[in-house]
């Protein structure tokens, strides 16, 4: 039996179409680059390519979560991103002449240890969810209605929160303009846009619900299932009454081995990984080199510092920032 869209999908359609041709407008219709692998969490070294869908363009990238230009590292090939428990934070946009498509970005973790088919946390309390639920969280969505989009999550202590889409593995042109995650609504904060959780079951599994500000109205919708692999994993699915589930595949945001976008002014060491030469923002001392044995050596301060003649594996970095400021970062040198 077909089914008529509902007054929201109508909504819905009518909103992207106006912001999809907006932003056409103003980004004179050249289209962020797909990414070949969307945010999350991985248990193995990836290969991430680059895709254009604005011909005769060229795309740039940068792997410490600042904004690329036509001064950052042009792609040419496959971006290798490895390393147990490194965070890298891939954003890339596409220049043709004078014009520039919008940024597009993915936060990947490497972590061997990750079994995505393992079972969800049981038994979880009232003060487990309310401890585990706020934060940044960073993965996919899956709908059965659009391609799988990268998204972002904050998620605060009295259940608001703030979502925004990121990249998208599509082909599409309109798919680059990165509307909320949540049905396109507002991007700013909202005390309308709320996420509740209720009845927690003993199989750790909850239901709740979720309310999605459209500027103009307001949505609230089931929340089917709210599940936690562990602390840092988290499985939200919410049903829109016409168009079926929607699954969001999350992890949380950490600031620990690599680079990390939140810390991306203070220091940005990149590219991590890398084989031929490092360059580190904000370096104000020479850089003390550890290794998995403990064996130091030390690089002299530089806009580029070369590795070239270290070998492959993981090193302790240990510096002073501008501030005057200890620092300890991880590389991994391929």
């Amino acid at each position: 039996m077909t089914r008529k869209p509902s007054k929201l999908v109508s909504f819905i359609a009518v909103l992207f179409l106006f912001v999809s041709s907006t932003f056409s407008q103003t980004n004179s219709n050249v289209y962020s680059p797909k990414f070949s692998h969307l945010s999350g969490r991985y248990n193995s070294n990836i290969q991430v390519t680059l895709t254009p869908t604005t011909p005769n363009c060229t795309i740039y990238y940068t792997l410490d979560g600042s904004a690329p230009t036509s001064s950052s590292t042009q792609y040419t090939g496959i971006i290798p991103i490895s390393g147990n428990g490194n965070q890298v934070t891939l954003k890339a946009i596409a220049i043709k002449g004078a014009l520039q498509s919008f940024i597009s970005s993915a936060t990947y973790v490497i972590d061997y240890s990750y079994n995505p088919n393992a079972n969800y946390l049981t038994n979880l309390s009232w003060t487990q969810y309310n401890n585990y639920l706020p934060g940044d969280w960073f993965g996919y969505t899956s709908t059965p209605w659009t391609c799988d989009y990268s998204v972002k999550v904050k998620i605060l202590s009295n259940g608001n929160y703030i979502d925004t889409t990121t990249s998208t593995s599509c082909l599409g042109p309109n798919d680059d303009t990165f509307l909320p995650v949540f049905y396109y609504g507002i991007t700013q904060a909202s005390n309308l846009k709320t996420m509740s959780v209720y009845n927690i079951l003993a199989s750790g599994y909850a239901n709740g619900h979720i309310t999605i500000d459209f500027g103009v109205s307001t949505n609230e919708y089931e929340l089917r299932y709210i599940k936690f692999m562990d602390e840092e994993n988290l499985f939200i699915e919410f049903w829109h009454n016409t168009n079926g589930p929607l699954k969001y595949y999350l992890t949380k945001h950490r600031a620990v081995l690599g680079i990390d976008e939140q810390t991306a002014e203070q220091v940005l060491i990149y590219p991590n990984p890398a084989s031929d030469f490092i360059s580190i923002e904000n370096l104000n001392s020479d850089v003390l080199v550890t290794n998995q044995l403990g064996q130091t050596l030390t690089l002299e301060k530089s806009d580029k510092i070369s590795i070239s003649h270290l070998l492959a594996g993981l090193y302790f970095l240990q510096f002073s920032n501008i501030k005057g400021e200890q620092v300890r970062e991880k590389l991994l040198i391929e």
